[in-house]
């Protein structure tokens, strides 16, 4: 379990600390935090002088008098000194082996790392942090609300992803699979139309094919409306991907543009049809006026 309710940082008012639990109030900027030992040692009050600086670090809550409280806080003031401009971090509440303590497992850590030289390499390639997709795993471990996809064992590679297609036109949806098991089957192909409301239709569920290359397609023959889509395949889930329809190209209406030979005397003109057939039927009467 992580406690992120660390960095209680402020002045000493009172060092009070007895093994009744008289509690350790630390006040700065006009905020006040009181701390709180129970069966606590003499000696500690050594590390509290008080009107100077202290840091702890430990849950935060809230008092039946209203008062912010920390139980038990660890006093970090001395960790915080040594590393004032990257800070302590996230901390685990509690051991992360069983039987070593959390201040131990920090030291030994702590001597590891200072034992190796600057000039040491990544310990990790950059080639296997990718293929992990550490970076990935941190951010969902760090913010577990975030939108963040999951990592998965299957790899999943869409083209052509957003489109947009021509009323009419075909749609075709090509996907690279990598670590796909021999056992497993073919991707999934999820779609439906782009929903206008609070309803939107059930997805329409397609296998798409193996090709010669390794790779699966599949093909939806026309397009009439925007869609929506996304992939499965083994332990994998694209996300949703949009297909927008364009219009197909029309002829709404004919200009008519009337250049008579010099002869006739007749000025240039010009007129609007509706469809083809009154734009021949106007060059019709015309040619007609033209040899009467």
């Amino acid at each position: 379990m992580i406690d992120l309710s660390v960095g209680v940082h402020g002045m000493t008012k009172d060092r009070t600390i007895v093994a009744t639990g008289t509690p350790l109030v630390l006040e700065e900027g006009g905020v006040t935090v009181r701390a709180r030992w129970f069966r606590a040692h003499a000696s500690m009050a050594k590390a509290f002088v008080k009107g100077e600086a202290v840091a702890l670090a430990g849950p935060v809550r809230t008092a039946s008098d209203g008062t912010r409280e920390m139980v038990h806080p660890s006093n970090v003031t001395a960790a915080l000194a040594a590393a004032p401009t990257q800070g302590l971090g996230l901390r685990p509440r509690y051991g992360l082996i069983e039987g070593v303590k959390g201040r131990t497992l920090d030291a030994v850590r702590a001597a590891a790392l200072a034992a190796l030289a600057p000039e040491t390499i990544e310990l990790l390639p950059v080639a296997a942090r990718a293929r992990l997709e550490l970076p990935t795993l941190v951010r969902r471990y760090v913010l577990p609300l975030d939108a963040t996809p999951p990592v998965t064992t299957t790899r999943i590679t869409v083209t052509p992803g957003d489109a947009e297609i021509t009323q009419g036109e075909p749609l075709r949806v090509q996907a690279a699979v990598i670590r796909l098991s021999a056992a497993g089957r073919a991707p999934t192909l999820h779609v439906r139309a782009r929903a206008e409301s609070a309803n939107p239709q059930a997805w329409h569920v397609e296998r798409m094919t193996a090709t010669p290359d390794g790779e699966f397609e599949v093909q939806i023959a026309r397009v009439d409306r925007d869609l929506d889509y996304f992939l499965t395949a083994g332990d994998a889930r694209t996300g949703t991907y949009r297909v927008t329809m364009l219009p197909r190209p029309a002829v709404t209406r004919f200009r008519i543009h009337y250049a008579y030979p010099p002869h006739t005397g007749l000025a240039r003109a010009a007129r609007t049809a509706g469809s083809e057939t009154e734009a021949i039927e106007a060059v019709r009467r015309v040619l007609e006026e033209l040899l009467t």
